[in-house]
């Protein structure tokens, strides 16, 4: 089964073309090319040419503002950079303090828990009762308050005896 279409394409110049295809295994009749005019060649042969000659000259103004945009982005790199240069040092500086800060809070606590060691607390209760002459409270001496709504006392005066 074979079938004849036209197709309509539009060229350059506005005019209309038709080709014709057929669909099946054989070709009975080839299409022949539209063959250009001749004006249309010659025109464009001349367009070429002169087109071939002209060279691209851009304006100074257009130089002057690419000149501006260069430089602009190239303060923004520069500044950017320096900006990463602070910031990575500080960086550094930051990991050195905190460095040193757990140094000197381990030899702290080495320090303390020597100490901590070093003294009994059979010492300190010798030490207070022979030197100091201090001595545990009496059940006289005690007295008890009730707080009723779960605060603290504050002193401001002596306490009565009775």
């Amino acid at each position: 089964m074979t079938w004849t279409d036209r197709r309509v394409s539009f060229g350059r110049d506005g005019k209309m073309n038709y080709f014709e295809y057929e669909d099946g295994s054989a070709v009975r009749k080839v299409a022949e090319a539209p063959e250009r005019d001749k004006a249309n060649r010659k025109q464009s042969k001349k367009s070429r040419a002169k087109n071939a000659g002209n060279k691209r000259i851009l304006s100074r103004g257009y130089v002057v503002f690419l000149a501006g945009v260069c430089i602009a982005a190239s303060a923004l790199c520069i500044t950017f950079l320096r900006q990463k240069a602070t910031i990575t040092t500080q960086y550094e500086q930051i990991a050195e303090l905190e460095s040193r800060y757990n140094n000197l809070k381990n030899d702290n606590d080495a320090r303390y828990n020597q100490v901590i060691g070093s003294v009994s607390m059979e010492d300190v209760k010798e030490a207070a009762e022979d030197r100091l002459g201090m001595h545990y409270a009496g059940e006289d001496q005690i007295m008890y308050y009730d707080l009723s709504d779960g605060s603290y006392v504050r002193q401001y005066k002596d306490v009565p005896n009775n």
